[in-house]
């Protein structure tokens, strides 16, 4: 039904669609990170951050 849908209602779709981008980048940059880390004093201090940044 989605690929159906008239340009008038672009807006109503928007924001799902920016909120799945928003996952897919911010899956990436979390996966980046944890790699990066590989320890877990600083683990939890970096999922901290992530939490508040994916919760804005």
């Amino acid at each position: 039904m989605d690929s159906t849908i008239p340009v008038m209602d672009g807006a109503i779709n928007l924001p799902p669609r920016k909120r799945a981008t928003s996952r897919a980048k911010s899956t990436r940059l979390w996966k980046r990170a944890k790699a990066q880390l590989n320890s877990e004093s600083k683990f939890s201090d970096i999922e901290e951050k992530f939490t508040e940044f994916y919760m804005e």
